[in-house]
């Protein structure tokens, strides 16, 4: 079964843990939220019990200081302030697995557990059994849990509607006083609640747990900054030791959802640092080494059975039904394959209208972090303007620069101007002709391709100023024109031919960019296509990917007109990098 998990599980006892003692606590009080086991005592699968005991690991005595232990050596206190002796070993829980593996019952059934009188989910020191300290579990003092979604309703509907069957309809019900959109413990002294956004200032600094759903759909600015803000408020209440669960499935690669924001942060941990880590990121997918289609972009039912399998993990798989899931899911006229995949074989599967591969972009071969262009460089570079917009409710177009080294091919940005920014909405252009005289000035610019529209009376300065030679209209409006650059431009990315410097600002825009095709075709009678938005007015930009576009577009041109006259033989046995710094020099 194919996994990817941060930290790597070790050897047992070498982490104590509350998580069995939890999993019996969840089996004695709760029942089976909805569906076929609507009301039936819970159970703890296999599966579960690993998680729980991942999820509730604690620092072992002597962690990073003293420990004091009483006249008969049967427990335990730490002595030192700054000591983590039986706190929790992780800050935050992601379970990334495939739809339908029971992922918002468990993230239920933990909130449950946060908000109990008497459930085990801190640590309140260490007996002995044997050489083995064991830790004694108690519940949260005043617990507040928020159950957070990019929408209410979808809070409400899922995990949040799931803990409140779960425990209405369990032996333990006495515990707690349920209402239709809050949970207390009973006594007034704990509350759960289902939230869209983060909570209100006067809740803000209360939270000790708090579970988010389908974090791979929380793409917009004001999910990320709730997301953000919820976080911060984790660290206003350090002796309830507060944590947070993500539960979902995998993300469509270039959204920057939260999801693959947190994703790409554990892959670049190594060694020490991913033993270390506070976060315990459990994946479960589909090896990509099995091919579900041949050749021709059949199914194989065979392999694509194997697959659903592999993703499923033996739990969720002995109870399954593969065969429907492959019809339905895979197989049937209405389905949608590529969606599928994703949700289903959990792989990190892009949408089809997506125009770039994002992965390929973050990729090794493609980001250079941090690398700049030299100084008196040959370069190109590509423009993409707006002004801003009156349109009440549509978020304005953005502004971009784009520079792209001749010899390398890297990109990097060199302006990128918001006119949210601005107190009227619109760019002073002033500050975007100073950014177009730097590049000027600190490079040598072959040619700026520069897109009019919005833009006419700069542009026309640009050319009077620097040459009409150097400063090209480039209208993205022509249809042929534009569907050839974009896709040179797109096949290039997943070659590993366009380089970056791992810009933020850039890297979302490439992810944004989603497929246009048009009526102009290529010579095999093709239809090419451009990007747009994911809809107007969309918050989620793109005018950087197209500035990217017409630089690129802009250096090809050069290669081709011979800027460049390099002798291969000259970079025989040398690595990438050498050759890309040979070609500067």
């Amino acid at each position: 079964m194919s996994t990817f998990i941060v930290p790597p599980i070790e050897g047992d006892g070498e982490w104590p843990t509350l998580g069995g003692e939890l999993a019996a606590w969840q089996e004695a009080t709760l029942a089976f939220g909805p569906g076929d086991l609507l009301g039936r005592p819970y159970r703890v699968d296999e599966e579960g019990h690993a998680l729980l005991e991942m999820l509730y690991q604690v620092y072992p005595p002597q962690h990073r200081g003293r420990c004091r232990f009483d006249s008969d050596g049967a427990s335990w206190r730490c002595t030192v302030g700054n000591g983590r002796c039986g706190r929790r070993r992780f800050q935050t829980g992601a379970l990334v697995q495939r739809k339908g593996s029971l992922k918002s019952e468990r993230l239920a059934a933990v909130a449950s557990g946060e908000l109990a009188p008497d459930a085990p989910v801190r640590c309140d020191g260490f007996r002995r059994e044997g050489r083995t300290w064991i830790p004694i579990g108690r519940p949260v003092v005043s617990p507040f849990v928020f159950i957070f979604a990019f929408a209410k309703e979808q809070a409400e509907d899922t995990s949040f509607d799931a803990m409140r069957a779960m425990i209405e309809q369990g032996p333990g019900a006495d515990r707690f006083e349920v209402y239709e959109e809050r949970i207390l413990r009973r006594g007034g002294d704990g509350e759960a609640k289902a939230m869209a956004t983060a909570p209100d200032s006067k809740d803000g600094g209360k939270t000790t747990f708090q579970g988010k759903e389908e974090t791979h759909r929380w793409v917009l600015p004001r999910q990320k900054e709730a997301h953000q803000t919820t976080r911060a408020n984790l660290s206003k209440r350090p002796l309830a030791e507060p944590w947070e669960l993500h539960a979902t499935t995998m993300y469509a690669p270039g959204e920057q959802s939260v999801l693959e924001d947190m994703h790409d942060g554990v892959r670049k941990l190594t060694g020490e640092q991913r033993r270390g880590s506070r976060i315990f990121f459990f994946y479960r997918f589909a090896d990509p080494k099995i091919q579900i289609r041949d050749k021709d972009d059949r199914f194989i039912e065979a392999e694509l059975r194997r697959a659903i399998v592999d993703a499923s993990g033996p739990v969720i798989a002995s109870w399954s039904d593969v065969d429907d899931i492959a019809t339905r899911q895979f197989l049937s006229d209405e389905a949608d394959p590529d969606y599928a995949e994703r949700v289903w074989l959990n792989r990190s599967k892009q949408r089809t209208e997506v125009a770039f591969d994002s992965e390929a972009w973050k990729s090794k071969a493609n980001r250079r972090a941090g690398q700049e262009i030299p100084k008196g460089a040959q370069v190109v570079g590509g423009f993409d303007g707006s002004r801003g917009t009156t349109v009440p409710g549509r978020s304005p177009d953005h502004t971009g620069l784009i520079v792209t080294e001749i010899a390398t091919g890297l990109q990097v940005k060199f302006g990128h101007w918001d006119p949210q920014l601005y107190p009227d909405g619109q760019i002073q252009r002033d500050q975007v002709d100073v950014a177009v005289d730097e590049m000027f000035t600190t490079f040598d610019v072959w040619r700026l391709y520069a897109d009019p529209p919005d833009w006419d009376s700069e542009i026309s300065a640009w050319v009077g100023k620097y040459g009409k030679e150097r400063v090209i209209p480039w209208y993205t409006w022509r249809e042929r024109a534009m569907g050839f650059a974009t896709g040179n431009y797109a096949q290039a990315i997943t070659a590993g031919d366009v380089l970056n410097d791992g810009d933020a600002d850039l890297e979302a825009h490439i992810g944004h960019a989603r497929r246009r095709f048009v009526t102009a075709r290529n010579d095999k009678g093709e239809k090419l296509w451009t990007v747009q938005k994911e809809r107007p007015g969309s918050l989620l930009k793109i005018d950087l990917a197209v500035a990217g576009i017409i630089s690129w577009e802009a250096r090809n041109d050069a290669i081709a007109a011979g800027i460049l006259n390099a002798d291969p033989e000259a970079y025989a046995g040398l690595t990438t990098d050498e050759v890309l710094e040979r070609m500067r020099l």
